[in-house]
């Protein structure tokens, strides 16, 4: 069963909002797909569901580890200590 023509597009949507997050260029985006889903690409444009949803899967499982690791108590400390010496 295919996916609604809405939901497809919501994570379309979800995906480029990821990565302007994240911080990434085109470039940059590129490549991890390329990465990512072991194909030669050159856009966004011609990837299915399937390929979207590797994708968000891959960009918030970063962004949960990169969050799991700011709430360590040294990561908090390291923090204070910069902002101490500015």
């Amino acid at each position: 069963m295919e996916a609604p023509n809405g939901d497809i597009v919501a994570r379309r949507r979800k995906l480029w909002v990821l990565t302007k997050e994240i911080g990434l260029c085109k470039e940059e985006r590129i490549e991890l797909t390329q990465y990512l889903l072991r194909r030669d690409i050159t856009s966004w444009v011609g990837l299915d569901d399937g390929q979207v949803c590797r994708l968000l899967d891959a960009l918030e499982g970063y962004q949960l580890v990169r969050d799991l690791l700011a709430m360590r108590p040294e990561a908090r400390s390291l923090d204070r200590d910069t902002v101490q010496r500015r």
